[in-house]
This record gives C-alpha cells, sequence and structure tokens, in this order.
C-alpha cells in the first residue's frame, strides 16, 4: 500500500521524503541479491543481478530509441 501511495510522487521528487525510500549515491555501484532481480533504466531491461554501474567522468551522453 505504501508503493501505490508514494509513487505517484517520484514525478516531482517528493518520494524522497519517505523513511522506505533508500537513496544512494556512489561512483561506483554493486547490486546483489540473493534471488535473480531485473535491473531496469528508464523502463527498459538492461539486465539482471549481479549488476555492476560505474559513472565514466567526462562521458559521452547517448540517447539511443
Amino acid at each position: 500500500m505504501k508503493f501505490v501511495s508514494i509513487f505517484p510522487k517520484i514525478f516531482t521528487g517528493k518520494h524522497i521524503n519517505y523513511d522506505v525510500v533508500k537513496i544512494y549515491k556512489g561512483k561506483k555501484v554493486e547490486i546483489h541479491s540473493d534471488e535473480k532481480n531485473y535491473i531496469c533504466a528508464d523502463g527498459n531491461i538492461v539486465g539482471e543481478t549481479p549488476c555492476f554501474i560505474s559513472i565514466v567522468e567526462n562521458g559521452i551522453n547517448v540517447i539511443s530509441g
């Protein structure tokens, strides 16, 4: 039920004020889980756990359609 009430707030950024929302920042992030979980970016499945993500300094933004 909390998800249903908080979800609409993601469009305004107000979802970050809830204790059930966790925000982590880092230049390198590893995501692990006991069960396989899918990794989504912009609504598209881009992989599954375990997942390793890193920020490329001065990288080029690429938008594909």
